[in-house]
């Protein structure tokens, strides 16, 4: 991380019910345990913050390498629920009147309300931001031809469509639009900006990927 020391670190780790897939949550919850044993190596302030259509309650990770166990419990003790809307969760974030540092958004970014705003607001407080997509196979392919019956993992509504090769491409044309979309944004806006699959492993990530943006080891 940065080499001032005592920067404080914000983990900012969707929790919202469209990151309920295993794999796609718990690779969050690795890169957030890889960062935060980072942070508290290099004294660091480090503070983790679940949310969904809201900011949940934040916990405090504190300094030093003996916390990482404490950073252990507190993310296996999280679970996924609610809707996402990083807009409303971060406004309430800002109300706070954090001091600024190195925010680390850890999500999937699919939020019907967009995530521009949000990211725009922690930039607008002062921070670093770094925007970390989470992505799986699942994401990115369906893998389903026929008639499906798909249903919103955050509002429970159902629809039965008959899924054709061509609205499969459709839809995978759709995601990659919607990646595409949000790397350029970070990059337009100077936000780092970091594809995190499912299947990368997770050292991969870390000691590749982020050393090229904001992130020291």
């Amino acid at each position: 991380f940065d080499e001032e020391q005592d920067l404080p670190i914000y983990l900012f780790i969707d929790a919202s019910q469209s990151m309920a897939e295993a794999e796609k949550f718990d690779q969050a919850r690795r890169i957030a345990a890889a960062l935060c044993y980072i942070g508290l190596a290099h004294l660091d302030r480090v503070t983790i913050l679940p949310f969904d259509e809201t900011m949940r309650e934040e916990r405090a990770a504190g300094q030093g390498k003996g916390r990482i166990f404490r950073v252990f419990e507190m993310l296996e003790q999280m679970e996924t629920g609610g809707r996402t809307n990083l807009a409303d969760a971060f406004k309430l974030f800002a109300a706070r009147g954090r001091r600024p540092g190195l925010s680390v958004v850890i999500s999937d970014f699919l939020d019907p309300h967009g995530y521009e705003s949000a990211l725009k607001v922690l930039q607008a407080r002062g921070h670093d931001v770094y925007a970390v997509q989470m992505a799986s196979e699942v994401d990115r392919d369906p893998g389903a031809l026929g008639d499906v019956k798909f249903v919103d993992t955050e509002t429970g509504e159902v629809r039965d469509v008959e899924v054709t090769p061509a609205l499969a491409a459709a839809y995978g044309k759709a995601w990659q639009a919607h990646t595409d979309a949000l790397q350029q944004f970070c990059g337009r806006y100077n936000i780092g900006y970091i594809r995190a699959d499912v299947e990368r492993p997770v050292e991969e990530i870390i000691l590749h990927t982020f050393r090229l943006g904001r992130f020291v080891a």
